[in-house]
């Protein structure tokens, strides 16, 4: 049977337990630094004994070593500048005492961040998510059509500077499909609990953005700002150009998934602007690979929320970032309007030559402006 040992943190009394480390592997002989914000322990993880560290909420989780020879039971200096640690590096037939400087450690192990997958339970069912990355959280929300892997661009390249986390919504990706009613508000609330978020910068995209403007209405005090992506609002109705594609599509199709999909990833000129064969080819090679996606049917076990958020966008007190991509079909510029009208001092900037899906259509400038969004209101 498979070993298995987490890192857990609790009160000296033995209240209040905390998981902090959830990586399958053993992770042993913890030591907090002397700042008491993080904590340095041997884990075999990387399929080796290596030295890793992690923040005390169980954030930036970091491998600091990474030796063919194991390295083993680490203590912190008492400046929290070093790391000691007994290793049988360079052929050694027996454990020798070593010391580093914590930065150095960093600098040469600085790599991708490593990317923790798995699954949580949530009302009437689960959620797949993943995270990397320490500091501010982002919390990324898709959209209707593409599961998570839409922040295929942004994910790893947030996690640089920040803690990011994104999941995929109920029936989408690797999330199983609804079978019960639902509330995906709940959902989001249900992420932030069981992965310790107190407040994060929420990005939705087009039906995630609606998401996104429903929660922060709902948990104000969660979230720190918003980055609303072709964003679309509760209670602000859709225009028959909008059901028709602009008169290029059958809303018969609505019923026919298969060739919805097609429709929408090869023909329509809105969701990815003709020009950008690169995006069109990436994106489809992602609903092909999963065509649940586009089965539109699980949205009617959703709940949605208690009220209609477009008479209550002045409520909202985050920072806001509104984005549309130049192409984006009307009644999305339409309804970005009505966003940036009703939350105050909200912002709201067009990515040219993108349609809908700006992150992947034009994923370096949408990455400039987000940061720049979050560094400024920082």
């Amino acid at each position: 049977m498979e070993r298995k040992c987490y890192i857990w943190i609790m009160n000296a009394d033995g209240s209040n337990p905390k998981q902090i480390t959830k990586h399958d592997g053993v992770d042993v002989h913890p030591r907090w630094s002397p700042d008491g914000k993080k904590i340095v322990f041997q884990s075999n993880r990387s399929g080796n004994r290596d030295i890793w560290i992690v923040n005390t909420d169980g954030s930036g989780l970091r491998q600091i070593t990474n030796n063919p020879g194991p390295d083993m039971t680490p203590y912190w200096s008492p400046d929290g500048k070093k790391i000691v640690f007994s290793s049988m590096r360079n052929g050694s037939e027996g454990l020798d005492l070593w010391s580093a400087d914590l930065n150095i450690l960093l600098r040469e192990h600085q790599r991708t961040p490593e990317v923790i997958k798995g699954f949580i339970d949530v009302d009437n069912g689960k959620l797949y998510y993943e995270e990397a990355g320490s500091g501010d959280i982002i919390f990324l929300i898709h959209d209707g059509a593409i599961h998570c892997e839409i922040y295929n661009h942004q994910f790893l390249e947030f996690a640089k500077n920040y803690r990011v986390i994104r999941y995929d919504r109920r029936g989408y990706g690797k999330s199983p499909e609804p079978e019960k009613e639902h509330s995906i508000i709940e959902d989001v609330n249900s992420l932030f609990k069981t992965l310790n978020i107190e407040k994060a910068a929420v990005i939705g995209m087009s039906m995630g953005g609606g998401l996104a403007i429903d929660f922060a209405l709902e948990y104000p005090d969660k979230v720190t700002s918003l980055i609303l992506v072709g964003a679309v609002v509760s209670g602000f109705s859709y225009s028959n150009h909008m059901y028709t594609r602009g008169g290029h599509m059958d809303p018969e199709l609505y019923q026919h998934p298969d060739r919805l999909r097609e429709y929408l990833f090869e023909k329509d000129p809105y969701e990815i602007y003709p020009e950008n064969r690169e995006a069109k080819q990436y994106v489809k090679k992602l609903i092909d690979e999963n065509p649940h996606n586009i089965n539109f049917d699980k949205h009617a076990l959703n709940k949605g929320p208690w009220r209609a958020a477009l008479g209550f966008l002045n409520e909202i007190k985050a920072s806001t970032l509104i984005i549309a991509g130049e192409y984006d079909i009307p009644d999305v510029h339409a309804h970005a309007g009505a966003i940036e009208a009703g939350i105050p001092n909200a912002k709201r900037i067009i990515i040219k030559n993108s349609g809908h899906l700006v992150p992947v259509e034009q994923p370096e400038e949408f990455n400039k402006r987000v940061l720049e969004f979050l560094k400024d209101i920082k």
